[in-house]
């Protein structure tokens, strides 16, 4: 009897959503990886010169699972981030204050402002004199008439926005599904779903690069006890069969 080659090369999406929530297709991504971690305990042979072992237990540990996000949407960034992301529609202020120093920043509350007046004390500030607006906020001249220490008053209209407040969440638990398919054989289906993943943050935010930004992410498969007798309780995979 023939013996069927099954070769892999694998091609998928990651679908992913709190336990019990709903599960949505998280974007461009690579490097999805499951591994087993092993511990081994066992008993040396003290009986003989040669020595080796008498007897080696072994289980696995933990499962863990890791991917590289690609996509830095505001959700993707709050995972990542272990923070809480909303949305701010456009608007206006017009008495926002902030303290000044001549030759430095001064960050407004939302990006990319377009500032209608900058007042000390009731009297107007010229722009491009007293202050240069940027797309962080103000930054005042040192020659400014503007004198270090003076509270300043800020009117000014900016876009929708997006916000993410950056570790202000916990560690939640997600539903991961892989949603494959085999480029080694015809496109033929392979699901991995995997219950119960406690994510943790990513090991870095890259602010500034040469490359495509990256979200490197990495967690640990729970057990999931609802999962019927004789049922793997952290993942299964389903391969569509060769014909």
């Amino acid at each position: 009897m023939a013996i069927k080659k099954y070769t892999y090369v694998g091609r998928g999406k990651i679908l992913m959503g709190l336990v019990g929530a709903a599960i949505r297709d998280i974007g461009v991504f690579e490097d999805l990886k499951v591994a087993l971690e092993e511990e081994t305990h066992e008993l040396e042979n003290f009986e003989t010169i040669a020595g080796g072992v008498v007897e080696s237990v072994s289980w696995i540990k933990k499962a863990k699972v890791s991917f590289t996000l690609h996509e830095l949407t505001r959700d993707n960034l709050a995972l990542a981030s272990l923070g809480m992301a909303s949305a701010v529609p456009q608007g206006a202020t017009t008495n926002e204050t902030h303290k000044a120093w001549k030759d430095s920043y001064i960050p407004l509350n939302h990006i990319k402002p377009t500032v209608t007046s900058v007042k000390v004390g009731g009297a107007d500030k010229a722009a491009g004199t007293d202050y240069i607006v940027n797309s962080m906020g103000l930054y005042i001249p040192a020659g400014s008439s503007i004198d270090d220490g003076e509270e300043i008053t800020v009117g000014y209209s900016y876009p929708a926005q997006e916000v993410v407040e950056a570790m202000t969440a916990t560690n939640k638990v997600y539903t991961i599904i892989f949603q494959g398919a085999n480029l080694a054989q015809d496109g033929r289906a392979r699901i991995v779903h995997m219950y119960k993943v406690k994510l943790s943050p990513a090991s870095e935010l890259a602010l500034v690069t040469k490359d495509i930004g990256k979200l490197p992410m990495i967690g640990v498969l729970l057990a999931d006890d609802s999962q019927p007798q004789g049922k793997s309780q952290y993942f299964k995979e389903m391969l569509e069969s060769a014909a």
